[in-house]
């Protein structure tokens, strides 16, 4: 079995000892029925620790770290404005893009989003166990209409995966410089003319992915990859 992995607050870690007492992470371990000896890694979203479970009880677990590392952090923060598709896909795109352990994800309410069905505490809890491996938690943030959008700061770069757009590709923007990147991806159906006409308003440049249509739960998978790529992280 892989050894467990757990985010912890910075204060609960204590030079070469750890007492966690999140309720949640409690309940977790109860779960798992860990008892001391037993390894767990805790990680603080800059370093990871493993450690040896030394006291477990209802309210605290102390354990004592043997090793640790830092994280390396990602070349660029990247954050996913994810056109809500029908239930459950938007935990697909959850549990992959925080794989990579990304800045963030906003669920965006478009034309053509179904929003039925989807709730936050539980993408939450998807994304608090894809981020594990990464070591890095990825911010799952409240809806928001793509309308509502904001023009952002001229350190952003905006990537609108577009379907309609059949020239301009990521190797047309290369080097990407920029330390934030937005990207945008459209729910079942895509974005509108509207839509696209209102980001690229905000700055925003209109992609293509590929010559083939991606569905929608595997286009930030893929554009987040493509990103990675070029920035030299994969």
């Amino acid at each position: 079995m892989s050894i467990p992995r757990f985010f912890v607050s910075k204060d609960e870690i204590k030079a070469d000892s750890a007492i966690i007492t999140d309720t949640k992470i409690l309940k977790h371990i109860k779960a798992l029925r860990l008892r001391p000896k037993e390894r767990i890694y805790i990680l603080d979203g800059e370093s990871e620790f493993e450690a040896e479970i030394e006291r477990c009880s209802a309210d605290s677990l102390q354990a004592h770290i043997l090793s640790s590392r830092n994280i390396p952090r990602l070349p660029a923060n990247i954050t996913l404005f994810q056109g809500i598709p029908k239930h459950p896909k938007m935990e697909t795109v959850i549990e992959a893009c925080c794989s990579y352990g990304i800045t963030e994800i906003v669920p965006l309410l478009c034309e053509r989003s179904v929003a039925k069905g989807m709730r936050l505490e539980r993408l939450r809890k998807v994304a608090y166990s894809s981020s594990a491996l990464s070591g890095r938690l990825t911010k799952i943030s409240e809806v928001t209409n793509l309308t509502s959008l904001k023009r952002p700061k001229e350190d952003t770069l905006i990537l609108v995966a577009w379907e309609e757009e059949k020239k301009r590709r990521i190797r047309n923007l290369l080097p990407l410089s920029k330390p934030n990147i937005w990207i945008v991806i459209g729910p079942e159906g895509g974005l509108t003319d509207k839509e696209v006409a209102y980001l690229e308003g905000l700055g925003g440049i209109s992609i293509c992915l590929f010559e083939t249509i991606f569905k929608t739960e595997y286009a930030g998978l893929i554009l987040i990859t493509a990103i990675l790529y070029e920035l030299s992280a994969i």
